[in-house]
């Protein structure tokens, strides 16, 4: 009994001694597999290189890593493409685009809850940036990444989070995340991967953006305008008549973000996109943000791409809605207009932009009747001026952060914004005069203000022609 005991003993201590060793083996295969670590060269805050025991600077992208990243480059469903007007949905089936003029997709992407509207690679710091713009719930603070894929090696770098400065409180709210760009990277990247809340450089999903050049176009233009998200209905003869008057004022270009507009105003659209006066964004907002859970449509977050998307290409940014006009009181142009203040104004080159206060014309007057166009037929404004909602005109490539009245944050912490007086220039804004936030507002009494009626026989002439234009291509259509 005894002897029977001590082989059964001996078995058991030989069965454990043979899990133990291939449980070794195992556990050796997998550490060789995956031995990765964080060097700290180069040694720039914020950046990490992996490492496979290899003594190379740049270390090679690992298998499970890399298979996702040529995944990422071919997956239809990262990117929407678009081609001779028509437009590749996310699921890579192709549907017609009435409309024969290119569009931005306002489209966000979804990566593990982050929303991410666009991408862009920012040289006007050191380091160089990647800046991403992100719509995430107020409560989360999911890490963002950023991967910089160069032949077979691959390169992270942490993004810094930025919440814009007028969220508002609402339960989703709009992000700035920059990212450093590698130094020893000496081309600018045009691409950039995104991942989000990766731990120990495990396989997971990757988002591939294009990247935005924020680098000044060789001819810049003088004024660009920047529209936020349209809803709602707007009769074609006003955005005939505004982006006319616009034009006269100094406009170069209108880019405007459509949330949902009638027929007869996309077919505007395609005529001033034809004349490449026009861009615009289809702006849709993810399923899951609705109502009160965002800040008026997410306008925040469609001036922050405008500013970055529109930099490169014009000296001047000017944010407006399209019932404002910023109006010249002694000058017919912005252009003479900014020559003019800054003639007046010491040290004129520490200003990036200038802020106009506004006043209102309600369009609940009774109109002049010896007038033909409607923004010449309200003459009566509020005689207090607002000093909340004002606009502004910026020099976009010194901005970091846009607001909605104001500029929130600028590059440099020594640029300032010249408040404009409003015997030089006001915002005539054409709406039911309003108080809210504002105590020192009065909406009575009015004056008659008749300034804009210097530009009532040009503009009666550019209108003629282009409704005229306009109806001759819609005969055609």
């Amino acid at each position: 009994m005894l002897i029977m005991r001590y082989y059964l003993l001996l078995i058991v201590l030989l069965l454990y001694c043979i899990i133990l060793t291939l449980l070794h083996s195992y556990i050796t295969k997998i550490s060789k597999r995956s031995e990765y670590k964080l060097d700290n060269s180069p040694t720039e805050k914020g950046k990490h290189v992996i490492k496979n025991g290899e003594t190379e600077l740049n270390i090679k992208t690992r298998d499970d890593i890399k298979k996702r990243l040529e995944q990422t480059e071919t997956d239809s469903r990262i990117r929407i493409k678009y081609n001779e007007g028509k437009i590749l949905n996310t699921k890579n089936k192709q549907r017609s685009n009435k409309y024969d003029f290119k569009i931005n997709s306002g489209s966000f992407q979804n990566i593990s809850g982050v929303f991410i509207l666009s991408a862009f690679y920012d040289g006007r710091t050191t380091p160089n940036l990647v800046r991403v713009i992100t719509l995430e719930e107020k409560t989360e603070n999911r890490q963002l990444l950023c991967w910089f894929k160069k032949e077979s090696f691959l390169f992270l770098s942490n993004a810094e989070r930025y919440k814009m400065s007028e969220n508002h409180g609402r339960t989703f709210e709009g992000r700035i995340n920059s990212c450093p760009v590698p130094t020893w990277l000496l081309v600018a990247p045009k691409v950039v991967f995104i991942s989000v809340g990766i731990t120990n450089f495990k396989a997971t999903s990757f988002l591939k953006l294009d990247l935005i050049s924020l680098a000044k176009e060789n001819k810049q233009r003088n004024f660009g305008i920047c529209i936020p998200p349209i809803f709602g209905s707007i009769p074609m003869s006003k955005l005939i008549q505004y982006f006319e008057l616009t034009k006269i004022l100094g406009a170069s270009h209108f880019h405007l973000y459509i949330q949902n507009a009638s027929s007869s105003i996309h077919f505007t659209l395609n005529h001033y996109a034809k004349l490449n006066l026009v861009s615009f964004t289809q702006w849709e907002l993810p399923s899951t943000v609705v109502g009160d859970s965002i800040w008026y449509h997410g306008q925040l977050l469609a001036i922050q791409d405008c500013l970055y998307r529109n930099m490169a290409q014009f000296k001047y940014l000017v944010f407006l809605d399209l019932d404002e006009f910023i109006i010249p009181r002694k000058t017919y142009n912005w252009t003479d207009m900014i020559v003019s203040i800054k003639s007046k104004t010491k040290n004129a080159d520490q200003f990036i932009g200038f802020s106009f206060k506004s006043a209102f014309f309600d369009p609940w007057q009774i109109p002049d009747p010896s007038q033909q166009l409607s923004y010449f037929q309200y003459l009566e404004r509020s005689k207090t001026l607002s000093n909340i909602r004002t606009k502004v005109m910026v020099e976009a490539d010194k901005v970091f952060e846009m607001g909605i009245h104001h500029v929130s944050k600028t590059i440099s912490d020594k640029s300032t914004i010249i408040q404009v007086n409003p015997n030089i220039a006001i915002i005539q804004h054409y709406r039911s005069c309003v108080t809210e936030y504002e105590n020192t507002m009065k909406c009575d009494p009015k004056v008659r203000d008749t300034m804009i009626l210097k530009y009532r026989k040009q503009l009666q002439d550019y209108y003629k022609h282009r409704l005229k234009e306009i109806f001759k291509q819609f005969k055609n259509y």
